[in-house]
């Protein structure tokens, strides 16, 4: 059997999927993807805990608690107003006062309130002994949200209208859509409960927040876990074509590695560049799919790479769409869009990236990476479009800082066409506490899947794994023939 070492000559091997699909959807945009310091105004502490109320969370049975906490609405100028943010916390099972968990959501765009269904799955081990908090992002949950309507099965451009007419209803908040602000929420809701120490698990775009806020407040964290990383200085939006391609041909490896998959369609690569030049020269109508090019056909495959269960029936959907058949690719593209509509609050996409990822420079450098990649760079010129023309001065992206010192787990999916292993390995430049786990066969975000919900809460308590080796076996990727 295969097995992907990490950067510490760690391996781990693990389960490719559990009964938990659904679990990757609501991560799915996960695609992505903090440095003020000193500017929390004083906050009540733990006398003020009882003001979050009995609540549950959607997708978990159990009773949380629930409340709101008060902030400025500006830190630089606290005199200015303050708002609301949602929080909610979940006990531990056992009582333990180890420093409690906080879940940093991804997109950006999701709200973390809304994730509890991670917890009887990827935070299973970590309940036993962890409160674990969720504090929703402005913008997204019952913080400021800002939700924006898109057709689940939209082609690109139309997408791009919409998302350029809710451009146009965040501008009051732009300002508050930021990971910089989000950093001092966190902090503000750490002082607020009166903890000394948490740790965090940020997926994709969390990551990103996650490490924001281990800059700015290191003392703060005892840990991290970072699922699918992008890294402070990352140009993932500009790297997505390389990173859509290489997912692309891995799971092109895959299948010629599979005797079943290679018998039934080994000429499907070929079928899907063909099927892509002939849309865009014609595009297509089908069923609900009306006008869609061969890009947007590209874009909806990359987005199946980011489950391992929708990777697998991308060979056949090409075969039967190469033969006039879309029914497959319907399907594909339903399943993704429907993902992203129910669970992402655009206004907050849009605010962080239009404001951190998006600039002339990175438009230059996402051409360059898109000759050679089948998705070309459609990705960056699909959000450079939705955020439109700007002033530059809103422009703020991150720097690498010199160090992070705090211990930290990186978690890669092989097939993950947004943040891959090299992704990780670009943030572990300045963490050097770090361990890297590279699962096979997996997609975007893997916490949930196999033995690593017990190999996280393992690293978050010694702060190392002392056998990374999962007792779990892996099989192959299962194509549908």
């Amino acid at each position: 059997m295969k097995k992907y070492r990490d950067k510490t000559n760690n391996v781990c091997s693990v389960r490719k999927w559990q009964q938990v699909f659904e679990n990757l959807w609501t991560l799915l945009f996960l695609t992505v993807f903090g440095l003020i310091g000193g500017l929390v105004a004083p906050l009540a502490s733990a006398s003020q805990e009882s003001l979050l109320e009995g609540c549950y969370l959607p997708g978990y049975s159990q009773p949380a608690e629930c409340g709101f906490v008060e902030v400025p609405r500006k830190y630089q100028q606290p005199d200015e107003g303050r708002v609301r943010i949602h929080v909610s916390r979940v006990r531990s099972r056992s009582g333990e006062t180890l420093p409690p968990l906080f879940v940093l959501a991804g997109g950006p765009g999701q709200a973390a309130t809304e994730l509890g269904r991670f917890i009887p799955t990827a935070f299973a081990a970590i309940i036993k002994r962890r409160d674990i908090i969720f504090v929703d992002q402005r913008g997204t949950g019952k913080s400021l949200p800002i939700s924006c309507e898109t057709a689940s099965l939209a082609t690109l451009q139309q997408t791009t209208r919409a998302l350029q007419s809710c451009r146009q209803k965040i501008n009051p908040l732009l300002g508050q859509l930021t990971t910089r602000v989000y950093v001092e929420d966190l902090e503000s809701v750490r002082q607020y409960l009166g903890l000394d120490n948490i740790t965090l698990w940020g997926g994709s775009y969390g990551t990103f927040s996650a490490q924001a806020y281990a800059s700015a407040y290191p003392d703060a964290v005892d840990g991290m876990i970072l699922d699918a990383v992008v890294s402070l200085d990352s140009q993932f939006l500009a790297e997505g074509a390389v990173y859509a391609q290489q997912a692309l041909q891995r799971l092109v490896e895959l299948c010629q590695e599979n005797t079943g998959c290679q018998h039934a369609y080994p000429d499907w690569p070929q079928q899907l560049s063909a099927i892509i030049n002939r849309l865009n020269e014609t595009p297509l109508s089908h069923g609900q799919l009306q006008g869609v090019t061969g890009l947007d056909l590209a874009q909806f495959i990359r987005t199946a790479l980011y489950s391992p269960i929708s990777a697998s029936r991308i060979p056949m959907a090409v075969e039967r769409a190469y033969n006039g058949d879309y029914s497959m690719i319907q399907g594909l593209a339903m399943m993704a869009g429907s993902g992203a509509s129910n669970s992402m609050y655009l206004g907050l996409t849009l605010g962080v990236l239009c404001q951190e990822h998006i600039s002339e420079q990175g438009q230059e450098y996402a051409i360059a990476k898109g000759q050679k990649s089948f998705v070309k760079h459609s990705y960056f010129s699909f959000w450079q479009q939705a955020c439109g023309t700007q002033d530059a001065s809103l422009y703020q992206p991150f720097e690498a800082p010199e160090a992070i010192e705090v211990p930290t787990l990186l978690l890669s999916g092989e097939l993950d066409p947004v943040t891959p292993e090299q992704s990780a390995e670009q943030a572990r430049k300045y963490l050097p506490n770090s361990t890297h786990l590279i699962i096979a066969n997996s997609g975007h975000i893997v916490s949930y899947q196999g033995c690593v919900p017990n190999l996280i809460a393992e690293f978050l308590e010694q702060k190392s794994i002392a056998k990374p080796e999962c007792a779990i076996r892996q099989g192959s990727l299962p194509f549908t023939l």
